[in-house]
């Protein structure tokens, strides 16, 4: 007899069927991080802002890429960018945070799909949200996901700052702080 379900198994067979469900789910929504960070049009997008999805595994080049991007857009008054991504290169999610404080791009963490998450990496580059002002400016919902952990640069020493170039260690509008 079955541990789970009736005599004839017809339990375990529901139990295998939800699983799979499950793991299907699960490796869809994590697929969407695999890739390199893309650059795409956002639902936001209005008359009066230029609202672009920022998705997948930060990598080497993505702030030129999104410069690329945002060549190819019209004028407006306002950009943000939609932020969804479990993190990747520490440099390039600084130099990504640097680009939205210079050019002054508001920075959003939606809460309202599960694959809405921006950890580790991404929640840096979160933090250069800026206003036209040049005040920060960054936006999440009760249900986002952002995270902040510790990083680790896997050779054993907590020095990684010092490895980054100088003009990459700089001020996002707020001081660094050992946690």
């Amino acid at each position: 007899m079955h541990r789970f379900g009736n005599a004839n198994g017809g339990g375990c067979l529901m139990i295998d069927k939800v699983a799979s469900l499950i793991a299907t789910v699960l490796v869809t929504i994590w697929s969407t991080y695999l890739h390199a960070m893309s650059f795409t049009r956002h639902n936001a997008e209005s008359p009066a802002l230029n609202a672009i999805a920022a998705t997948g595994k930060i990598e080497a080049g993505d702030s030129e890429g999104l410069l690329r991007y945002l060549s190819t857009l019209p004028k407006k008054a306002n950009t943000a960018v939609y932020l969804s991504s479990l993190g990747g290169s520490i440099a390039e999610s600084l130099k990504l945070g640097y680009l939205f404080k210079q050019l002054r791009i508001k920075t959003v963490v939606e809460g309202d799909r599960p694959n809405n998450v921006c950890a580790s990496a991404c929640a840096l580059a979160f933090l250069g949200g800026h206003d036209l002002q040049g005040r920060p400016w960054r936006s999440s919902t009760t249900n986002s996901l952002l995270g902040y952990h510790q990083f680790y640069c896997g050779d054993g020493k907590d020095a990684w700052m010092s490895r980054l170039p100088s003009h990459l260690s700089c001020n996002m509008g707020g001081r660094w702080r050992l946690l």
